[in-house]
Parts: structure tokens; C-alpha cells; sequence
């Protein structure tokens, strides 16, 4: 795995390449995203610093800086090895490289050897992946709401299909609402089934932190259930949620679905897994998560 200087500097460079055309419509910028969030040695704060390079078109002569950042982070064989890994890795990310990004591997690796820029390679190659992927297979074509569709689906299904104003809480808190009731949901869901008293208990803990009236949390929790049973696009709710949120909000979250996990009385092993992988994705610490599950009982969780 490529150490964190050089997987960040090779972010911000996988950037650059994005904006090779000066333009990066919401589509690429969301598929981009994907891409980088889910990079494990990519950080909370490092995420705050490489939404600067999302913000406004990078140039030429940026780009060509930050290719001879990643040459710099460079110290050996083992190194070249790892960010041509990287590299391959997000090349192959949607499952189907073509020639020209296997051709493009090459390119990097040989640039490494000759430490010498390929940034129009690069952005070439890495516009054509994020265009790719940027086009779900779910909605060939655009619609109105396609936007709150792609970053929040249970927020889409709560307003756009149950129904406008079902829920009367200011927007950027009905967002975030629907985002918090989709982790709940995907908690219960890990036997495969959810129960109805843990249908019932999201919808009692969401009327419970929101201050919802009891139609309305359910309503948000029958939502958050048929879509996670449907199949809900777990790494977008994780980069959504942490975009939307505070670090101790997450954290709090933690407590909170932990709670749901327990609705039956016993807290099962693969509950508190799924709940660890949720704390990493948000980036939230080992320690933290612990912590959060501490708020169980012993007995709840049978010495887990």
C-alpha cells in the first residue's frame, strides 16, 4: 500500500487531470470523489485540503508542479512499485480498463523511470475514466431531481416521491436527516431482513433526535428501509455524510446505530463489524468507535 505522501500528492495530481478540459461538471466531480474518498490512507483533513484543487480548474503549469511533487515522494524501487499500484488501481476502479488505460500504466511507469512529466497523458486518460463513470447505469437519462437522486436517494424518495413537504424541517436538515436514517437502516439490514421493531426503532429514535411527529419518522424510516433493501450505493452515502457533517456528529451517529443494532436485545458479531466498517469509512477512529460501543451493555453484547 502507497504511503500517505505520496497516495495525497497522487491525489491531488488525479485531480488536476479532471480539469483537463477547464470544465468539471457535477457528474465528474462526483465520480472523482468516489474515487478518491475511497482511499484508506486519504485523511480527514487531507479531504478538506484536496477540495481546494476541486474548486477552481488547475493549469498546466500547476499540474506539471504536481506531477514533480509525486517524483519527488519517489525514493526507490519500492516506491515506483506502489504509486504504479495506485495508479493502476484507480484505473481499474469501474471494473473495465481498456487499452488506452493499460497503455497509460506503462506511460507512468516509464515516466517514473526517466522522472520526467506526463500530465497530458494523465489528464487524457483519467478524463476518459471519470466521463465513463460518471454516467450511472441506473439513469441513462437526466431528470429533474436527478442530482438529489445520485448524492441522497432516501432524501429523494422522502420529497420527490412520497411527496414535498411531508416532513417539515428546514432542507439541509431533512438532508441530513435521510442520511443518518439510510446508516440506521443498513445496520438492521445486516441479517439481510429487517424486523419490524427495528423499523420501528429508527423511527422512534429519528422522531426522538429531530424532533419529527410519529408519521413523520416513519415515514423517513420506511423510506431509508426499502431503499437499503433495494440496494443503496453505500460509498456515496459515506462521502455524502461526511461532507455534510461534523467529526463529533459522526461520532454521535456511532452511538446511534449502535442502539439500533441492539433494538432486539442482543447485539450480534456481525452488527458490530458492520458498524466498524461504517466508522471507517466516516474516518472515525478505533478508538472512537469503542468507545461507542461501550454505550452497550455487557450483556447486550455477550463480552463482543
Amino acid at each position: 500500500m502507497a504511503s500517505h505522501e505520496l497516495v495525497y500528492k497522487l491525489a491531488k495530481l488525479v485531480i488536476a487531470a479532471a480539469w483537463a478540459d477547464g470544465e468539471l461538471s457535477n457528474d465528474e466531480l462526483n465520480s472523482l470523489k468516489d474515487l478518491l474518498f475511497n482511499l484508506p490512507e486519504i485523511y480527514e483533513e487531507d479531504w478538506h485540503r484536496l477540495k481546494l484543487y476541486m474548486d477552481t480548474p488547475v493549469e498546466a503549469e500547476e499540474a506539471e508542479r504536481l506531477m514533480n511533487d509525486v517524483l519527488s515522494e519517489i525514493r526507490g524501487a519500492s516506491d515506483r512499485q506502489l504509486v504504479v499500484k495506485t495508479l493502476d488501481a484507480l484505473v481499474h476502479s469501474d471494473g473495465k480498463a481498456t487499452t488506452a488505460e493499460e497503455e497509460f500504466v506503462e506511460e507512468v511507469k516509464a515516466a517514473i523511470e526517466a522522472r520526467r512529466g506526463i500530465v497530458r497523458g494523465l489528464r487524457n486518460t483519467l478524463k476518459r475514466l471519470i466521463n465513463r463513470r460518471a454516467k450511472p447505469s441506473e439513469a441513462p437519462n437526466r431528470e429533474e431531481h436527478f442530482d438529489d437522486y445520485l448524492e441522497n436517494e432516501i432524501y429523494h424518495g422522502v420529497v420527490h416521491v412520497r411527496g414535498g413537504n411531508m416532513v417539515r424541517l428546514p432542507d439541509q436538515q431533512l438532508r441530513k436527516l435521510c442520511l443518518s436514517a439510510g446508516f440506521m437502516a443498513w445496520v438492521a439490514h445486516t441479517e439481510a431482513v429487517i424486523q419490524d421493531d427495528e423499523r420501528n426503532r429508527i423511527a422512534n429514535m429519528l422522531s426522538s433526535i429531530w424532533g419529527l411527529t410519529p408519521p413523520e419518522g416513519q415515514l423517513v424510516a420506511d423510506v431509508a428501509c426499502e431503499k437499503v433493501m433495494k440496494g443503496l450505493d453505500y460509498q456515496r452515502l459515506c462521502r455524502t455524510y461526511f461532507e455534510s457533517t461534523e467529526h463529533d456528529e459522526r461520532v454521535k451517529l456511532l452511538e446511534q446505530v449502535f442502539q439500533i443494532a441492539n433494538a432486539a436485545g442482543k447485539i450480534q458479531h456481525e452488527e458490530i463489524e458492520r458498524i466498524r466498517e461504517i466508522s471507517q469509512r466516516l474516518k472515525v477512529s478505533h478508538q472512537e468507535f469503542i468507545q461507542a460501543k461501550l454505550t452497550i451493555s455487557p450483556e447486550d453484547r455477550a463480552g463482543l
